[in-house]
């Protein structure tokens, strides 16, 4: 018992919930550890594992948080590119006079539409999309996709870039293949990004079902779900994995044959 003493009385409130413990909105620490200890549910291991593991939710929390202020600023500069879109009238009459053969035809820069990309800050999953879809709007060809992508990416991809096409250093889809072997989050991190990814202030609802459609997708990839079957396993096996104690929690998974 004396181990709870050290957790804070937000952490003891949300053990008392998963036990059934009913509280009072005066009662002190001393008053929650004495009920959750008088609680028919308790069990002292299976109390600890259950705090320890909303302890590490609430830390997931606050790093969602931290991030979030940095996501943010990028989120806006997505949405600033539907402003700076408004140009399209301007690139579609270039694109005309190119057609008619005008030597003043240059092709547009992507930078004017999309921030370089921070891969501390952001997914490159998300990224080529979004990359692919403003080049798409520009009339950027095919052939200068790399050069545009390589414009707004760091240094070090960059090289990876050069040293890992070979003979296919123009080709959009083989560097794409490259990054996203390299660079893409893990399956969990899809995971958490999806169930912890909010709308930004600026942002849109419909940006938000975008972002949240490419974790959801990035998490289904990763963990080779291709069935409603498995799909369903996911879901469960995720529910069981976020509320049961770490025993049970391994238990499940080596039955279910999942990653904890």
């Amino acid at each position: 018992m004396s181990s709870l003493t050290k957790y804070r009385k937000s952490e003891l409130i949300a053990l008392a919930a998963d036990l059934n413990v009913e509280l009072l909105p005066n009662d002190t620490v001393v008053n929650i550890l004495i009920k959750i200890k008088e609680s028919p549910d308790y069990d002292a291991d299976f109390a600890l594992d259950t705090i320890k593991c909303i302890r590490e939710e609430k830390e997931i929390e606050e790093k969602r948080l931290e991030r979030q202020e940095a996501e943010a600023a990028q989120i806006r500069e997505y949405e600033l590119e539907k402003l700076r879109l408004t140009q399209s009238n301007d690139t579609a009459s270039v694109r005309s006079n190119a057609s008619n053969g005008s030597q003043n035809y240059r092709i547009p820069s992507i930078k004017s539409v999309l921030s370089p990309f921070d891969p501390e800050k952001s997914d490159v999953s998300l990224f080529l999309t979004v990359f692919k879809r403003q080049a798409d709007k520009l009339g950027i060809p095919d052939e200068e996709l790399v050069t545009q992508l390589i414009s707004v990416l760091p240094a070090n991809m960059t090289e990876l870039i050069i040293r890992d096409t070979g003979d296919d250093t123009d080709d959009f889809e083989v560097v794409k293949k490259i990054l996203l072997e390299r660079f893409r989050l893990s399956t969990d991190a899809y995971r958490v990004k999806y169930m912890t990814h909010q709308k930004g202030v600026n942002s849109l609802w419909k940006d938000l079902v975008f972002e949240l459609n490419s974790y959801f997708n990035g998490w289904l990839e990763g963990a080779e779900v291709d069935t409603f079957e498995k799909l369903k396993d996911l879901m469960i096996a995720d529910q069981i994995k976020r509320r049961a104690s770490p025993e049970i929690k391994n238990t499940f998974c080596r039955q279910m044959g999942t990653d904890e």
